[in-house]
Formats: C-alpha cells, structure tokens, sequence
C-alpha cells in the first residue's frame, strides 16, 4: 500500500479514537517500526487480492486492519466479546470501557461503506460457506484457545471461496528472543506461542496449500522506557534497514513472528490427515 494512502488512513482512524476519548497509544500505534509493519503487510495483502474482493478479518479488534484493507477491498470484520470466557487474551481497554469497540466500529462503517463490523462467539465463524475470496488474521491465532483453533481453521476452510487466500500475519513464534526476554522480565507477552510446523500442518488438513512461511521481525518495535521508544522511533530507518539483513541470516530463528499464505485448494481436504 502506498504510504501516504496509509498515513491517511491511520489519521482517519487516530480522529475516530480520540472522538472516542482513546488514542493511538491504546492500540500500539506509538511504534513507528510496528506500524511500518502492517502497511508492508496491507500490501502483501493486495498483491494476492484483486481489487473488490470480499475478505473476512477475523478478530479483527479496534478496526484498524479493517479500515486500511476496505480501501480497497469489501471487508466484514469479526471479533470476540469482552465477556467471552473462553478468550482472556482481549484488549484491557474494551474490557474496562463497555461499548467502546461498538462505538469505534459504528465510527469506521460511517466513514467507509466497504467495511461491516459484528461480534461471534469465538467458534461458529457466522457466514456461510464459500463466502469470502480471502481471510486474514492478523496477529490473532496465538489468542485463539490450543482447544479450538483447529476448530477455527476449518470454519476459514469454509467460509472461503475455493483458490481463497487465508492470510496469518504477524503470529508471535515459539522461538522468539522477545517474547521469552519479556516473560523472564515479567512485562507485555503472550502467553501462547507457535511454530511454523505446528501452523502448517494444521493448515495442510483443512485443504490449504501452503505458499509462504516468513519470519518477521528480528528486532523489536517496543521499548518498555517510553523515551527510549522516541530513540528507537527516530532510529526506525536504519533499524528497518538492519532487520531486513538479519532475517536473512540463520539468527532468523530467533524472529518475533511469522508470516503465512496458504491457499485454499480445489478438492476436499483428506478428513484422515
């Protein structure tokens, strides 16, 4: 995506947040290096997608993957309630501002027509099958329950069109160096971590052919010291410049995240896999 397309995107929605008394803080959007993140994915995105497609964000949170790919495209986002008890993993914020989500959602459709917005219970994705021409999960899986998100990637399998693409963006790796520091410092982490392999063969047994695995991120967008972050921020171009290097060696083991295609293919997936 053009970046200048983006930054008019990202200030549309900066204004419905604090027209909701939030802000961009609330959503991570004070990392310049994460935010660079998403707008490369956004164009990965729309080079696979023709230009009018129908996608599903599924958990899609405040909205703002939404809003960019609704350039675009006809997106429908879906996401959890904050009182679902099977999902701890929701935003501290909807939890302690009921109807705000709701609110940020309503502000989103009435700026672009191409985006609609509904909750789910976390298992039935509420389409019917054959639906969408792509889905996209963007740093989700990793807070779907181990229970039920093999569950999950069969309800993508049929919601999507046949040669639809299913798009996992930015899923926290079982190796990352960053998010085993942050435990062991007791700071923001997630809790639940995957690997390539694990992803894949899931994927393998709903019928998806497997395009790209890329790890992402070898160094970190957060600092936990807010003026170092201002540092890193001013530092963001050359930082960029050094990530893109080191993912290309064998220290890319060590990468934040990982970055999956898959496509769903023409026959049934084998129910024995």
């Amino acid at each position: 995506m053009d970046r200048n397309e983006f930054d008019s995107n990202l200030r549309e929605y900066s204004h419905i947040l604090m027209n909701n008394s939030a802000d961009l803080k609330n959503f991570g959007f004070y990392s310049v290096m994460y935010v660079e993140g998403i707008r490369q994915d956004i164009s990965i995105i729309e080079k696979y997608c023709e230009k009018g497609s129908e996608i599903l964000d599924l958990g899609c949170g405040s909205g703002h993957v939404a809003l960019q790919l609704a350039s675009r495209f006809f997106v429908k986002g879906i996401d959890v309630t904050t009182n679902n008890p099977e999902i701890n993993e929701v935003n501290d914020l909807f939890k302690s501002r009921n109807g705000l989500q709701q609110k940020i959602w309503k502000d989103l459709e009435a700026l672009n027509v191409n985006i609609k917005f509904n909750f789910y219970d976390g298992k039935k994705i509420p389409f019917d099958s054959n639906s969408f021409n792509a889905v996209v999960a963007y740093a989700v899986i990793e807070h779907i329950p181990s229970c039920i998100l093999d569950q999950i990637i069969a309800e993508v399998s049929r919601v999507l069109k046949t040669n639809g693409y299913f798009f996992v963006h930015r899923t926290p790796r079982k190796l990352a160096i960053a998010e085993h520091a942050a435990s062991l410092f007791r700071i923001g982490h997630h809790k639940s971590l995957l690997n390539e392999e694990e992803v894949v063969s899931m994927l393998k047994k709903h019928g998806f052919n497997v395009l790209k695995v890329e790890r992402t991120d070898m160094i970190i967008s957060f600092i936990p010291i807010r003026v170092l972050q201002h540092l890193w921020d001013f530092l963001s171009p050359i930082l960029l410049v050094l990530d893109r290097l080191a993912l290309r060696t064998p220290l890319s083991i060590f990468a934040h995240h990982m970055r999956i295609i898959a496509r769903k293919q023409v026959h049934e997936p084998n129910q024995h896999a």
